[in-house]
């Protein structure tokens, strides 16, 4: 695994690759390879020897000293799957995680490594299966927790347990340190929370927060406030557990479906620290909107209805909707109007099914009184698959046409029929192309255009009719890696390029892994 640390506007960055870790930095040109650490465990009835070794080398070039990158790499003779950087300790949690012998499943049982890269030693190593348990870092604080069982906090240098509690920990905040989760096999309440502290483990608060309709995700609107969507939504003080609840229904319990395609991401872009539970049903969850948050008003789309909340909870009105149509959906502000746009999916377990019937409704943002309501497939199995929010106009892509609506007026504009193996998506914001000796998106490029991909690996361009300019490959463009506050990571042929807003060209590299982003790492 290959792990690249860069630095830009003072802000740090990684990426990580298979078997080993590299750490950009002001070094020499001196390659010796060093071994750092040794250590054996027992895995599978077999002795497993680790060793991490070091070397350096040059990976790419930077842009803005017209200097080689430069980088110090860590070997690891064990796949990544991956990792965590404590960067105030310089710590280093690596997941070894291996492959089935046909290289296409993951093996569920793998160990959890601990390094420190400024004494260049192996702390302590846990066996770990997978599918059960996890290790995460909330602040410098390790927690190693159990589903359905215990979490305890592990040393930071020996790996030896801290403290254990009865609590399967959901999310920890890192500045309050403080974790939130159920409390385990509870007599009384299945569904208490419990706020816990994560240095001493002492349970600081409780309250009841149903888990009916499991979680759908957790938005953080401030420091201290979490507003977890439950069974509703549920605004919760990160310190002491207070907060109200608005208890509506967001899914369906006992239900069968024929699954239609994998996860899309929950919520993606809107929630941090999502986790799915298990309620022992078959059970459809996310039958429910993002939380909008305007002018201390909250609106928020349910199975049931449409919601508008004061600040404290209370109900400022209520719009029914049809219970029998309702899934995942979209709510947004659109001058003095709330638009809803129901995709005809949800989600059981992490897997997408065909559940409700897509639609457009617009309502009155004052008092919840319905302007349109538009079904949009009535008749078929069809769902919308992706989304384009233009001004005035939406644009909606569905497994073999798009569709352009008027959002003032619900009025359809255009529609546009493709070949059956369409099943496009919008990606003008996140394909590039070079101009003028820089990089920008093709939605910065050409604005007024429309950008659709295929499952043929084609790029449609269509103009404002729907009608295709142009069709070229995905070959042909830069793809995006992940956005920052000040750069973006793009890719092409294995050649990754750090840029900045302008267009201007920060760094480049060569790698062929697919790179994500999380909590300042680069990884994949």
């Amino acid at each position: 695994m290959v792990v690249l640390e860069f630095i830009f506007n003072g802000n740090p960055f990684f990426v990580i690759f298979n078997k080993c870790f590299l750490s950009i930095k002001n070094i020499s040109n001196n390659f010796a390879l060093l071994t750092l650490g040794i250590i054996f465990f027992s895995q599978a009835c077999s002795t497993i020897e680790v060793t991490v070794q070091k070397q350096q080398l040059e990976i790419g070039r930077n842009h803005i000293t017209n200097k080689p990158l430069e980088a110090v790499e860590y070997n690891f003779p064990k796949r990544v799957h991956d990792f965590h950087f404590d960067t105030t300790n310089q710590l280093l949690t690596v997941n070894l995680r291996g492959l089935s012998k046909n290289g296409k499943w993951l093996d569920n049982k793998g160990i959890i490594l601990r390094y420190d890269l400024r004494t260049d030693s192996i702390l302590w190593y846990k066996k770990i299966t997978y599918q059960k348990e996890s290790i995460n870092q909330y602040g410098g604080v390790t927690i190693h927790s159990s589903r359905n069982k215990k979490s305890h906090s592990i040393d930071n240098y020996t790996g030896e347990q801290l403290w254990e509690i009865k609590n399967n920990l959901l999310f920890g905040d890192t500045k309050y340190g403080i974790g939130i989760g159920y409390k385990i096999n509870s007599r009384i309440n299945e569904n208490t929370l419990e706020g816990i502290d994560l240095k001493s483990g002492n349970v600081l608060w409780k309250r009841d927060i149903s888990r009916e309709y499991g979680w759908n995700g957790i938005l953080i609107p401030n420091d201290s406030t979490l507003f977890i969507l439950a069974s509703g939504l549920n605004k919760l003080n990160i310190n002491d557990g207070t907060g109200w609840c608005f208890k509506t229904v967001t899914g369906e319990k006992d239900y069968s479906a024929a699954i239609i395609g994998s996860i899309l991401g929950v919520m993606s872009g809107l929630m941090t620290g999502y986790y799915s539970i298990s309620t022992g049903y078959n059970l459809v969850k996310n039958v429910n909107s993002n939380a909008l948050f305007f002018d201390d008003t909250i609106f928020f789309a349910s199975k049931d209805d449409l919601v508008s909340l004061a600040g404290d909870g209370t109900i400022i009105w209520k719009a029914s909707l049809p219970s029998d149509k309702m899934s995942r959906s979209l709510i947004f502000r659109l001058d003095s109007n709330l638009i809803l746009i129901n995709r005809g999916f949800s989600y059981m377990g992490n897997r997408q099914i065909k559940y409700g019937t897509p639609f457009i409704a617009s309502y009155c943002l004052d008092t919840g009184s319905e302007n349109y309501f538009i079904d949009l497939a009535p008749n078929n199995e069809d769902i919308i698959r992706s989304i384009q929010h233009q001004d005035h106009e939406i644009l909606l892509v569905f497994n073999q046409r798009v569709l352009r609506y008027s959002l003032k007026t619900g009025e359809l504009l255009t529609e546009s029929f493709f070949k059956s193996d369409f099943i496009g998506s919008f990606i003008g914001d996140y394909y590039y192309q070079s101009l003028d000796s820089k990089i920008f998106s093709l939605n910065q490029i050409e604005p007024n255009k429309y950008y659709l991909s295929t499952t043929d690996d084609k790029i449609l361009i269509l103009n404002h009719e729907l009608k295709i300019e142009k069709k070229l490959t995905n070959k042909d463009f830069y793809h995006h890696l992940l956005k920052t506050e000040h750069l973006d990571i793009i890719t092409k042929d294995g050649q990754v390029l750090v840029i900045d807003k302008n267009g201007n060209i920060k760094a480049e590299f060569t790698s062929k892994r697919t790179i994500s982003y999380l909590d300042g790492i680069l990884h994949s």
